[in-house]
């Protein structure tokens, strides 16, 4: 894998990690360094979800699993948490970026374009692609104005060429989200995980969805990244936020997709949060506690028991059916 490199990128710093595939572009070693450790922590909880999935009757995994997926979505968990605990290893070639210096708008195209994506033609050299079109709006706001997103490369028609840059994903993370408020001002607690699980729960912020770790974030986008696309000539994801008009995002609503799957026709494997979710509240066990009983998305730190009564899809039993044979 080759990357050409723009002028501005050479006022940029790139971290590359020497046995990834992943780049990390910002445009300092404080940034950098934050969301390397936020792909560090995705990974280990992705390692973490891996372990607890073949522990199906195990309280505190059945308290985290059943509001929000059925036993048949597991082998498909299964492939996107090796996806990102493999980050380092897998051949997807992923960029993560700090700003939007590689996003254009074009007039003729109506939308903003990613024109970092590289592709190596016929004759052996390194190319750019600018027609990746990624989102609509208007040439003033950019897609990145309020969070961070993700885009996949794709296979596109050139002159002579089919520039081929399937194997390619930039991710661009929100500057708020790299330096949040660190003293809950937003509504958030965002410590890692790690942190959260070595100094305890903040009894103001003991729901998951007022947690909110900049490993998250990146969990979320791999989603998008390794949930593909859902063909090779297009840049349309598998896994998104938006489905039939209906947005996505936190405990309830992921909790409502798993519910409702039959009537709405689609499953929460088909959206970025509840994989994510999952992940974190199966890593989200902090030390010399008792264990932590997501079945609500919301714990008593001290104690662990679920607060509130059960959501939809809550199961008081705690119980998963055979998840996996084979």
């Amino acid at each position: 894998m080759w990357c050409a490199i723009y002028d501005w990128v050479l006022l940029a710093l790139w971290v590359i990690n020497a046995e990834a595939i992943y780049t990390i572009q910002c445009t300092d070693l404080s940034s950098s360094a934050k969301i390397q450790s936020a792909i560090t922590e995705a990974s280990a909880m992705a390692t973490n979800a891996l372990a607890q999935l073949l522990l199906p009757n195990e309280a505190m995994v059945a308290a985290a699993f059943t509001p929000l997926f059925i036993a048949s979505d597991v082998p498909t968990l299964q492939g996107l948490y090796t996806k990102v605990q493999n980050i380092a290893t897998d051949p997807f070639f992923v960029t993560f970026f700090c700003d939007e210096n590689h996003i254009q708008w074009s007039d003729p195209r109506n939308g903003w374009m990613d024109t970092a994506y590289t592709y190596t033609s016929k004759d052996g050299k390194i190319k750019h692609v600018t027609q990746y079109r990624i989102a609509a709006g208007n040439p003033g706001t950019l897609p990145g104005t309020k969070g961070s997103y993700t885009s996949l490369g794709y296979q596109i028609q050139m002159t002579a060429d089919v520039a081929d840059c399937s194997d390619q994903a930039h991710v661009y993370v929100w500057p708020t989200r790299i330096n949040p408020p660190t003293d809950g001002s937003d509504g958030y607690d965002h410590r890692s995980l790690s942190e959260i699980n070595s100094q305890g729960i903040d009894p103001n912020f003991a729901a998951l969805d007022t947690i909110k770790p900049l490993s998250e974030t990146i969990f979320h986008e791999l989603m998008h990244v390794y949930g593909g696309l859902v063909n090779p000539t297009s840049g349309v994801k598998k896994i998104v936020d938006v489905i039939n008009g209906n947005r996505i995002r936190g405990y309830q609503s992921c909790v409502s997709t798993n519910v409702n799957r039959l009537v709405n026709g689609y499953t929460p494997l088909q959206a970025a949060d509840p994989p994510t979710i999952l992940a974190k509240a199966l890593y989200l066990q902090p030390k010399n506690k008792p264990p932590m009983m997501w079945d609500t998305g919301v714990v008593d730190p001290n104690t662990g028991t679920p607060v509130g009564l059960p959501g939809p899809g809550a199961n008081p039993k705690r119980q998963i059916a055979v998840i996996w044979e084979g």
